[in-house]
């Protein structure tokens, strides 16, 4: 049953069709993708997050990509630093998504600071 969950049969036929990242705040960001799939039943994506220039995860998942939402996921990503740039990717089998990129945002009293928010 565990095989199936992560990796079903449909999962080597599996295509990313891009990668988003939605929305960024000081600590969080929205990542996404979109699987297209001939599978009728949900699929298991694997997602990571990398700090610039490291090789290991700083947070990574697993969601499921299911045919009622023509397998869009969406992935909230909590707990990174301020103001720091960050790529994501995809992981469905043996499918590995382009990379993404994004930056969290500075703190609302960091742009205070910097003048990027009038007082």
């Amino acid at each position: 049953m565990t095989d199936q969950l992560t990796r079903p049969a449909s999962a080597d036929a599996a295509i990313f069709e891009g990668v988003d990242c939605l929305a960024q705040g000081p600590t969080s960001a929205l990542i996404a993708t979109r699987v297209r799939s001939a599978a009728e039943e949900p699929l298991c994506v694997r997602w990571e997050v990398f700090a610039e220039g490291e090789r290991e995860p700083v947070r990574y998942g697993l969601c499921l990509a299911r045919p009622a939402d023509e397998f869009r996921v969406r992935v909230p990503v909590m707990g990174l630093k301020v103001g720091q740039p960050y790529q994501f990717q995809f992981q469905l089998g043996s499918a590995v998504s382009e990379p993404g990129s994004f930056r969290t945002t500075q703190s609302h009293f960091e742009a205070m600071q910097s003048g990027s928010l009038a007082a």
